[in-house]
């Protein structure tokens, strides 16, 4: 699964205080054909990733509201009862972040546990 995290950071904008997110998700299988898509879409606060796949993979963020801009801290996966973040190791890898245009992009690239 590749996931894009785009962040438009409303940190230097007076009119727009807290961060928006949005996230791009691309399911393949073993053979590395593609078995859903979900285009850029608002992560406000989950979204759902229709697929081949019986059941629907679920991606939210997580956000802690104690912090001042209410920043996205990690991106939580759902697959029935299969969950883990971005931060597991063992099944994600974090890519390349790069700022364009106003908004910081995150690629990352995970797996289902077998």
């Amino acid at each position: 699964m590749h996931v894009t995290l785009y962040t438009l950071d409303g940190a230097g904008n007076p009119s727009n205080q807290v961060a928006q997110y949005a996230v791009e998700v691309t399911l393949k299988d073993a053979n590395h054909v593609q078995i859903g898509h979900l285009d850029r879409t608002e992560l406000s606060p989950s979204v759902s990733v229709d697929s081949q796949l019986p059941l629907t993979m679920e991606v939210a963020g997580y956000i802690d509201d104690k912090k001042s801009l209410h920043r996205v801290e990690h991106i939580t996966f759902a697959y029935g009862t299969d969950k883990w973040t971005n931060f597991d190791t063992s099944r994600c890898t974090m890519g390349d972040t790069a700022f364009a245009d106003g908004i910081l992009v995150t690629d990352m690239d995970c797996g289902f546990a077998c």
